[in-house]
């Protein structure tokens, strides 16, 4: 996407989520003057770079035949996600979480043996090293032997982007990272053991879920029937008791297009998806309540749908050339796995078993090849240029306490601007006053107060009579639809499919 006004300031490289999001396909297909909107300002180019064996790089990730990854999903954990109930004895809970993770187990181990037989070493090369290497080489050819490097990254994105500035901190430009994952642990630690970290903002992202359902009331938030704003406990056993409901009874859903078995273990790992996204909360809070009293699961089936989801293993082929294998550690046996993200759940949060299927990065015990070279650190350099470190506050998978680390490692190199809300990434739930002091940084040079946290400016049930953009000029109302747009192509989310309210 060429720069729009003048003069031009260079190129900014956009990082894609996932990991396995195709940057390239982004940014041709709206994406990149979404950035220029929200992020970046009209003077610079937005370049989209695909990672190797993700988008329309060759070779491919193809692991499997077309179609067989999801085929061979079909029916089991993969697909159900992990079924639990609070209702049940816990040494027969824990053994049927053992049974889940056992098929877990088996069903992985073929689909890396797979990779390893159909992809060889290409897949190798898919690692944030190798990539972070390429956008160096691709501002080199670009912008000249000596360019500084312009960065914007989100959610797996900011791993790129953490990578990027301490391996070539003297490149260091504009760089801006949002929805921060801990690089150092995903460098570092085996995946199993970063939930309690990767976790620990998410109860307070549903807490906001079932407090604004609440404080919207009943006619505005479906899960509030009965009237009362301050029955925001009431909501949530609402939901869990649904949770309980489904492991016991699954409803059956048969439809024409929308048609399957909602289990326990669905229903809770989509809530946990969804917290991600508040602007589909009044969706969310109607299917759950569809499920509860109308014993109907096809809007959650529905919902479930608009995520487009994985073709291959592009995903676990990125995270696992990126994580430490053994013998850098023993591998844990599926009963030691168990009693580990039980104990998430039971003291971090609830949704524990739910990121093992929702985020597919774990067993890289497995994993068939290692890649050239693994960047492990150090994370504290002095950067050319201080970069811009953008967070909510209730973020459920990229937690806060990564975006303070990040500031922590880097000092004076960073600058910390904080969301006070739900949802991840800022753009989740856009804000003119986080979408202006990324502008700000990126077109004037102005670098925000360290710290600086940004208030929600809309509802997040908003009453259907009014509109929450009333009160905005053209322009703003232009800037905060184009970042709610971009996040859901960001997102991959298909609004087509969403049940009506």
């Amino acid at each position: 996407m060429n720069a729009t006004a003048q003069p031009r300031k260079g190129m900014v490289i956009f990082g894609a989520g996932g990991p396995g999001g195709p940057g390239a396909k982004l940014v041709a297909m709206g994406g990149g003057r979404g950035i220029q909107q929200t992020v970046t300002g009209e003077q610079w180019d937005i370049v989209g770079i695909d990672q190797r064996g993700i988008g329309d790089t060759e070779p491919a990730t193809q692991c499997l035949p077309p179609g067989q990854n999801n085929l061979m999903k079909r029916n089991t954990v993969l697909e159900r996600n992990f079924d639990y109930s609070t209702r049940v004895p816990e040494a027969q809970l824990r053994a049927s979480l053992l049974r889940q993770q056992q098929e877990m187990d088996a069903l992985v181990q073929v689909q890396y043996r797979m990779c390893g037989v159909s992809m060889g070493r290409n897949v190798a090369f898919m690692g944030t090293t190798t990539v972070v290497r390429d956008i160096e080489f691709v501002t080199r050819v670009l912008e000249g032997e000596d360019a500084l490097i312009n960065y914007y990254g989100v959610s797996y994105g900011s791993i790129q982007g953490q990578y990027l500035v301490n391996m070539f901190p003297d490149r260091v430009g504009k760089v801006a990272i949002d929805g921060i994952v801990d690089g150092v642990t995903w460098a570092n630690q085996p995946r199993y053991k970063s939930y309690r970290q990767w976790l620990s903002s998410t109860e307070d992202a549903y807490d906001w879920f079932v407090n604004e359902c609440a404080k919207a009331g009943t006619g505005v938030c479906a899960l509030d029937t009965a009237g009362d704003t301050q029955n925001a406990g009431k909501i949530r056993a609402l939901i869990e008791k649904l949770f309980d409901d489904l492991y016991e009874h699954p409803l059956s859903v048969s439809d024409r297009r929308f048609w399957g078995v909602v289990t326990s273990g669905m229903a809770r790992t989509l809530l946990f998806r969804m917290l991600q996204m508040p602007t589909i909360w009044p969706t969310t809070a109607f299917a759950l309540s569809q499920a509860m009293h109308g014993h109907d699961g096809r809007a959650l089936l529905m919902l479930d749908s608009v995520f487009s989801g994985y073709q291959d293993l592009e995903r676990q082929a990125v995270s696992c050339n990126d994580a430490p294998k053994p013998p850098l550690y023993n591998p844990p046996r599926n009963e030691q796995l168990v009693d580990e993200i039980w104990s998430v759940a039971r003291n971090v949060s609830a949704f524990a078993f739910s990121i093992l299927t929702a985020e597919p990065d774990a067993s890289c015990d497995y994993w068939p090849v290692a890649p050239p070279e693994r960047f492990t650190g150090p994370w504290n350099h002095t950067l050319r240029n201080p970069i811009l470190v953008m967070s909510n506050t209730a973020d459920p998978v990229t937690p806060i306490s990564s975006a303070r680390l990040v500031k922590e490692l880097l000092g004076d190199s960073a600058i910390l601007v904080l969301q006070h809300g739900p949802g991840h990434g800022t753009s989740s739930v856009p804000t003119l006053c986080t979408i202006n002091k990324a502008r700000a940084y990126f077109t004037d040079d102005i670098l925000p107060k360290d710290g600086h946290i940004c208030e929600l400016e809309r509802p997040l049930f908003p009453d259907s009579g009014r509109w929450y953009l009333d009160g905005y000029s053209a322009q703003e109302r232009a800037r905060l639809k184009a970042a709610e747009e971009l996040y859901l192509m960001m997102k991959g989310v298909d609004l087509s499919v969403l049940p009506r309210v």
